[in-house]
C-alpha cells in the first residue's frame, strides 16, 4: 500500500494530513516509520509527531531559523528571514523551503509564523541543536533593527542559557529595554537579577541602571530608586556610569520634592562627571542644583551653581545650556533684588539664542 493510501486510510485531520503528505515526499522512510508507530498504538499523537518528524529533515541552522517566530512570539518579515538565513550561513532558499514544507505560514502584510501544530516543540529552546549560532545571528539582526522591537525580550531565556559573560553584559540592557516596551517589567526584573548573578560588578551596575530606567518608565519610582542606588554601589567611583546613576536618582528625588536627597545625589553626579570630563552631563547636574537652590530660597548658592553650569555648557559647546543657565541666573538675581544683574543675564540669554539662530536656524525654531 502506498504512503498516500495509508495516510488516506487513517483519515487524519486536514492539517495533519497535509503535513504527512509533505513528509511522504520529503522523507518516505521517516513517514513510513511514523505511520508504523501510529498503527502500533492508536494513542500515538500524529498531530504532534507529524510536524516534529517533518522538522527533522532540516539541518541545525535551518532548524534554528524555523524556530525563530516561535521563540520570539512574533512574525518574522520576509526581508528579516532572508537576512537571518544569510547570517546563519544557509541558502536563502530555505525560506521558501520552510513555507513549502508547511512548517511556516506566510501572511504578506505580517510575515512568517510557525505552523500551529509545530509550536509545541518549536518554542522549546532546549530543542535547538545550534543555539549559540542562532543567538549570535539574532543579536546581529537586532543590532541592525531587523527584528521586532519586542522580539529580543522574548529571547531572554535563550540569552541567559546560551550567552557568554561578555555577550550577556553587552546585550542585557537591550533585553531589558525590549521587555519594558512589551510591558513586561516583572520579566525584566527577573532577567536582570539572573544576569547580575553572572556578571562582574561594573557590568552589574549597567544592568541595574537599565532596569532602574525600566521601572521609572513604569512609574515604580521606589523600586527605580533602589536599583539606581544598587547600580551606583557597584559602579566604580568617579566614572561616567556612577555619575549617571546618581543623576538619575537625583532627578527622581527632584520629582518627589525631596530636595536634600536630590542635592546630595546631584552633587555626587556633578563631581563624577567633572572627573571624567563629561562636561555636558556635569552642566546638567549643576543647572538642576541651581534650580533647586532657587526654589529653596538660596539665591546666592543658586548663582554659584548656575555659573558653573554656564562654564561647563561653554566647554561642552552647548549654547542652549548656556542660554538656559543665563535665564536661571536672571531669575536667581531677581529673587535677591539684584535687578541690574538680572537684566544683564537675561540680555545674555537673548544674545545667545540669537547666535543659535544664526548658526542653525532649525534649532532656534523652538525659541520663537
Amino acid at each position: 500500500m502506498s504512503l498516500t493510501a495509508r495516510i488516506d486510510r487513517l483519515s487524519p485531520p486536514g492539517d495533519v494530513a497535509s503535513l504527512l503528505y509533505t513528509l511522504a515526499e520529503e522523507d518516505a522512510q521517516a513517514c513510513s516509520r511514523l505511520l508504523d508507530e501510529r498503527a502500533a498504538s492508536e494513542s500515538f499523537l500524529l498531530a504532534y509527531w507529524a510536524p516534529r518528524v517533518l522538522a527533522g529533515v532540516l539541518g541545525p541552522a535551518e532548524a534554528g531559523l524555523f524556530a525563530v517566530p516561535a521563540l520570539t512570539g512574533r512574525p518574522l518579515s520576509r526581508p528579516g528571514a532572508l537576512r537571518l538565513a544569510a547570517r546563519l550561513g544557509v541558502e536563502t532558499s530555505v525560506v521558501e523551503r520552510l513555507e513549502r514544507l508547511e512548517l511556516w505560514r506566510h501572511v504578506p502584510a505580517t510575515g512568517y509564523t510557525v505552523h500551529p501544530l509545530a509550536l509545541a516543540f518549536a518554542r522549546d529552546r532546549t530543542e535547538l541543536s545550534a543555539p549559540g549560532e542562532l543567538l549570535s545571528a539574532l543579536l546581529a539582526s537586532d543590532a541592525q533593527d531587523e527584528l521586532d522591537e519586542e522580539a529580543l525580550g522574548a529571547l531572554a531565556p535563550l540569552v541567559l542559557s546560551v550567552a557568554d559573560t561578555v555577550t550577556l553584559a553587552e546585550v542585557a540592557p537591550r533585553v531589558i529595554d525590549s521587555l519594558q516596551l512589551a510591558d513586561e517589567t516583572e520579566a525584566a526584573l527577573r532577567f536582570s537579577h539572573a544576569a547580575c548573578d553572572r556578571l562582574p560588578p561594573e557590568e552589574r551596575a549597567r544592568v541595574l541602571f537599565a532596569v532602574g530606567q525600566a521601572l521609572e518608565l513604569d512609574e515604580r519610582l521606589d523600586e527605580a530608586l533602589t536599583h539606581y542606588g544598587m547600580a551606583a554601589a557597584f559602579a566604580e567611583p568617579a566614572t561616567w556610569l556612577f555619575g549617571r546613576c546618581r543623576s538619575a536618582s537625583g532627578d527622581l528625588h527632584v520629582e518627589r520634592a525631596e530636595a536634600d536627597l536630590a542635592g546630595q545625589a546631584l552633587a555626587e553626579s556633578h563631581s563624577a562627571f567633572l572627573f571624567c570630563e563629561a562636561w555636558a552631563d556635569a552642566a546638567d547636574s549643576a543647572s538642576t542644583l541651581g534650580a533647586l537652590a532657587i526654589v529653596g530660597g538660596h539665591a546666592s548658592k543658586a548663582v554659584q551653581w548656575l555659573r558653573e553650569a554656564l562654564r561647563l555648557g561653554g566647554l561642552a559647546g552647548d549654547l542652549e545650556r548656556v542660554a538656559s543657565s543665563y535665564d536661571l541666573i536672571a531669575e536667581a538675581e531677581r529673587t535677591r533684588g539684584y535687578l541690574e544683574a538680572a537684566d544683564a543675564a537675561a540680555g545674555e540669554a537673548a544674545r545667545t539664542r540669537t547666535l543659535i539662530l544664526q548658526i542653525s536656524p532649525e534649532e532656534g525654531e523652538g525659541f520663537a
